[in-house]
Order: C-alpha cells, then structure tokens, then sequence
C-alpha cells in the first residue's frame, strides 16, 4: 500500500492509498476509521490516526 496524508475542506486530515481503496480517517484523540469505498467496509482502529499515520509513512520511507 502506498499511502499519501490529504486534507478536508473542513481541516480534517486522512490517509489514502488510491490502488486499494483505503481511507484513513483522523478522529481526534480517538481510534482511527478505516473504510474502503469500493468493498463498503469499515474498521475501527486500535490505535490513533498520529499512530498509524507514524506507522504507514514511517514504513513507506524505508
């Protein structure tokens, strides 16, 4: 996946990978959402959006 952080109108931040579908949105303080539009599915996260966002670019600078 290769994940790139874009920005709402509103100011609110999210994470997309465009060849999978996947969205990443910032929920404040609380768990990250993951939804895929494609395949209608959505995921409550563990871990923040600070969290995962640190984890995926983290991963894709390597």
């Amino acid at each position: 996946m290769n994940f790139i952080e874009l920005k709402r109108k509103d100011g609110t931040r999210f994470l997309i990978d465009f060849n999978s579908h996947w969205e990443i949105d910032d929920r404040g303080g609380n768990p990250a959402l993951w939804q895929n539009h494609e395949q209608a599915r959505n995921m409550n996260c563990a871990n923040t959006y600070e969290e995962v966002r640190a984890k995926l670019l983290k991963k894709e600078d390597q």
